[in-house]
């Protein structure tokens, strides 16, 4: 419907939805710390009941109620420290967390009005204790619904009252501004024949494109063997965990993979993102014998859900053989067999 554009002349009225929603476009929709260091969570100088949260800026998305497209920036300008309460008769993991505690917006949590409604404060260091699984790797998967972004994990053993280093977990993100994030990705039309250099315009549109990549050293010795003719999750540990930007609808995966083998080999690899398989991609070879070194290409395209759209997921790989009774070698890792791979998030305009 129509409204009033920030900024209008002649003092027009401008609601905070507009404010948040000039944080958010400056942003390209991240959230996260601003910079290295910002808001790192550490131990006490001498270690403690409690933990030292760092200075630094801030950006988070909201999540109330048709807050689509806005966020809150912000900055801790001084270190703030948190406590914990002691560990009981069994192991705890607590979170640490960035929170925009806003009484005013719906469906993001129920929130006290502050003494000064001028100055609030409506953003908070918390310590949210007992939360599970142990290896929880965001507050969304503790309260989708808080607008937040977790800093650290913290798990102590049992009767546990001091807190250190070597119990923290750092699960802070980078806004990471630096560098364009629209960039022409696909080749552009068939153009007509210009003169050198081109004048004519590629019509291609730009696509918001943002890279991830992770490498693995898969050096424990793991066997395929030539029998195993299911999907399984092969080598173990090659997974990694990988945030999916909010505003990614599709993501393209370009990788490779180089085990080993002993004899013919004949079978599949496939990437998992999330519970989706990728096309397989097939392996095919012939040796006379003695173990031989490979290099597998490791690819994949996905259309994004909505439901994984600002999450972390797993992404894996799978694999199984073909054809036993003529293929008699097996696959293998070993030290030096390493899996590399490379994610390209886009959304185009439309």
């Amino acid at each position: 419907m129509p409204g009033t554009p920030w900024v209008i002349d002649q003092g027009a009225y401008m609601n905070a939805q507009q404010a948040r929603l000039l944080a958010y476009m400056a942003i390209n929709g991240q959230q996260g710390v601003g910079a290295a260091g910002h808001l790192k969570v550490s131990q006490l100088g001498t270690p403690g009941a409690s933990v030292q949260v760092a200075p630094g800026s801030f950006a988070i998305r909201h999540t109330g109620t048709g807050a689509d497209f806005e966020a809150y920036v912000g900055k801790f300008a001084t270190a703030e420290t948190v406590g914990l309460s002691p560990t009981g008769a069994s192991s705890r993991t607590d979170l640490i967390i960035a929170r925009v505690e806003n009484p005013y917006a719906v469906g993001t949590g129920s929130w006290a009005f502050p003494a000064d409604a001028a100055n609030g404060p409506y953003w908070y260091i918390r310590a949210i204790e007992g939360v599970t699984p142990a290896t929880i790797p965001d507050v969304k998967t503790w309260n989708a619904t808080w607008s937040a972004i977790p800093l650290a994990r913290i798990t102590r053993p049992a009767s546990t009252g001091i807190v250190q280093d070597s119990h923290i977990t750092d699960l802070r993100t980078l806004v990471d501004l630096a560098g364009d994030r629209i960039t022409i990705i696909q080749p552009p039309p068939a153009q007509p024949a210009d003169p050198d250099p081109p004048t004519t315009t590629p019509t291609v549109p730009p696509v918001a494109q943002q890279v991830w990549t992770g490498t693995l050293h898969l050096s424990a010795a793991s066997t395929l063997a030539r029998t195993q003719s299911a999907w399984i999750d092969w080598p173990a540990g090659a997974s990694f965990n990988v945030p999916v930007p909010a505003w990614a609808v599709e993501c393209d995966m370009l990788g490779s993979f180089n085990p080993q083998y002993d004899d013919d080999i004949y079978g599949e690899i496939r990437l998992m993102f999330h519970t989706t398989a990728a096309s397989p991609i097939t392996f095919d070879r012939n040796t006379t014998g003695g173990w031989q070194r490979d290099n597998i290409p490791v690819v994949g395209n996905f259309q994004i859900p909505a439901a994984l759209r600002g999450k972390q997921i797993t992404v894996k790989l799978q694999a199984h053989m073909l054809d036993p009774a003529n293929h008699l070698g097996t696959l293998k890792t070993r030290t030096g067999v390493y899996l590399g791979l490379q994610l390209n998030f886009k959304r185009s305009p439309s």
